[in-house]
C-alpha cells in the first residue's frame, strides 16, 4: 500500500513539473531552448490526421529532432531525476511513458477527435488536447488535467468540435 501511494505521490510530481515545463515551453523568447524545440510539435496539423506511428518511434525517435527533444526535456528528464530518488516507482513511470509515447500518444489518445466527453475532465486526451492545439494559451496539463483546473488554465469546447475553428464554452 505504502509503494503504490508512493507512486502515486510521484506520478503527480512528475505530471506537475511536466505541466510546469509545458507551459514554460510555450513563451516566446530567443533564449527559451524549450520554445525553440515545442514549437516544432505545434507545427502538426492534428486535425488533420497528425503525425504517422514510424518504427524510429520505437527507438524514441518521434519524426523531427526537436520534437524528440521535446519529449526528452519536457516529459523525460524530470521522471529520470525522480527516478533516482524513488527508483521502483520512477522505472514503473518509465516504462508507461516510454508504452504511452510510442504507441499511444499520436493518435489513439492525445491527438484523436473521437475522444470527448467526460473521460476528458480527468484525462488530457482527445479533444482536451487538441484545445490546446487550436488556443495554445490553455490545456497545458499532460496525462491528467488536475494542473489546468489548478492553475485555471483549463478550457474546453463542446464535445462534437474538435477543429481549429471551435469555440471555446
Amino acid at each position: 500500500m505504502i509503494w503504490f501511494i508512493k507512486l502515486l505521490i510521484v506520478f503527480l510530481v512528475w505530471t506537475f513539473i511536466t505541466y510546469w515545463l509545458y507551459r514554460l515551453a510555450h513563451v516566446k523568447n530567443k533564449f527559451n531552448i524549450l520554445y525553440r524545440f515545442h514549437a516544432a510539435h505545434h507545427e502538426v496539423n492534428y486535425f488533420k490526421g497528425g503525425e504517422k506511428f514510424g518504427i524510429a518511434y520505437l527507438l524514441f525517435y518521434f519524426g523531427d529532432i526537436r520534437v524528440t527533444a521535446d519529449v526528452l526535456l519536457t516529459i523525460t528528464l524530470p521522471l529520470i531525476v525522480l527516478t533516482i530518488f524513488y527508483p521502483s516507482q520512477g522505472l514503473v513511470l518509465l516504462a508507461f511513458h516510454y508504452l504511452h509515447e510510442v504507441f499511444l500518444s499520436e493518435r489513439l489518445l492525445d491527438h484523436n477527435p473521437k475522444i470527448n466527453g467526460r473521460i476528458t475532465n480527468y484525462f488530457a486526451w482527445g479533444r482536451y488536447h487538441l484545445e490546446h492545439h487550436r488556443n495554445p494559451k490553455n490545456n497545458y496539463s499532460a496525462f491528467i488535467t488536475v494542473w489546468d483546473k489548478v492553475f485555471k488554465t483549463q478550457k474546453l469546447t463542446k464535445p462534437d468540435r474538435c477543429s481549429p475553428n471551435a469555440k471555446p464554452v
